[in-house]
């Protein structure tokens, strides 16, 4: 579905992906700024509960490279990542009861002590880069958003504005929040959390939903689907969408289907439909992580990863099974340049 509506581009959902028919992506959006023209004003219409803060901080570069003067109206809300995209306004305009969150991002993090330590200072990172596009735009200091931040602070119209995260409260009402799990922040309005439960805007069971479809229709992904309302569509950016959707099945496909998940299927589902890893990257951490085996004690059982390592650590073989003669400095290696790949590849979210 083109972002780009009559003129307009309209971001309304999950930042970075599709979720309950709404959402959209930094490519959709570097699209749109392409058809409009490099010095074309541009008024950007924003309602999104948030997403990947590496979509967020993507928009909010090609937006505040654009050479047009750019708008940014607050439809609904702006949580999270999407708060990251309004920062990119020369104006920022505030629908009369419309809301802007902002907090510290999150982050995936898959490994051992050692790989969450690594990723909370990336983390640390990711957020004062966060803060610096918050300080530009308000005028405070960047600690002081960093403290804004940390406190997960949803402002109404006239407090964005007051705070300097906007440049105008507008009289038109706000429309209702786009679609998006709020019951995930502590401190979201009471409203939204009601509208989550009332719509069943559940993310996990959005994304095991989405996992299942893809694997039971692989030719026709959720994201490849066409705006049928529109018949103004730009031919050609179809053609980029169905493409990017064709790639990415292919991609899917490639690491469920490769030698080296065999014995780590849970493993390679999670690269596979929860990160945008390489097939090849996919495929040499599955093949440094250990398998699972089959769990004579139980029929049709199998031992997970940890299971294994605890019973070969337990009989002294160290991680050095039968069914791997490589020593644990090596296994060791490998592990972390693999968790650093998936680390790289899933990327930090804002919500």
């Amino acid at each position: 579905m083109s972002v780009l509506v009559n003129g307009e581009i309209v971001l309304t959902g999950f930042v970075g992906d599709s979720f309950w028919d709404e959402g959209f992506t930094d490519k959709e959006v570097i699209e749109a700024l392409a058809e409009i023209g490099p010095t074309t004003d541009v008024m950007v219409r924003l309602n999104s509960g948030g997403g990947y803060v590496s979509h967020g901080k993507a928009i909010y570069n090609a937006l505040s490279m654009h050479k047009g003067k750019v708008t940014v109206s607050v439809e609904g809300t702006a949580a999270s990542a999407a708060s990251v995209i309004a920062m990119a306004g020369e104006e920022i305009i505030m629908r009369r009861g419309a809301t802007m969150m902002v907090h510290d991002p999150l982050f995936f993090t898959y490994g051992n002590a050692e790989e969450h330590k690594k990723s909370a200072e990336i983390l640390d990172k990711e957020a004062v880069s966060i803060a610096v596009i918050y300080a530009d735009r308000s005028g405070k200091t960047e600690d002081e958003c960093r403290e804004i931040m940390q406190e997960e602070t949803w402002f109404t119209a006239d407090e964005a504005v007051e705070e300097g995260f906007a440049t105008s409260a507008d009289t038109k009402k706000a429309k209702a929040v786009a679609s998006f799990d709020y019951s995930i922040y502590a401190h979201a309005p009471r409203a939204a959390v009601a509208l989550t439960k009332k719509n069943s805007w559940n993310l996990r069971e959005a994304m095991q939903a989405a996992s299942s479809a893809v694997a039971t229709s692989p030719k026709e992904p959720p994201m490849a689907e066409k705006n049928k309302a529109d018949d103004t569509t730009n031919v050609d950016a179809d053609k980029i969408r169905n493409d990017a959707a064709a790639d990415a099945t292919k991609r899917i496909g490639e690491i469920l289907s490769c030698d080296e998940a065999k014995g780590r299927d849970d493993l390679a589902k999670h690269i596979a439909l929860n990160t945008t890893m390489s097939a090849a990257d996919a495929k040499s951490m599955l093949a440094a992580a250990p398998k699972a085996q089959a769990d004579t004690s139980t029929p049709g059982g199998t031992k997970t990863a940890a299971e294994n390592y605890g019973q070969r650590k337990a009989e002294g073989d160290g991680l050095a099974g039968p069914e791997n003669k490589t020593n644990k400095a090596d296994i060791s290696a490998k592990w972390k340049n693999a968790f650093a790949r998936a680390n790289e590849s899933r990327g930090a979210t804002a919500s």
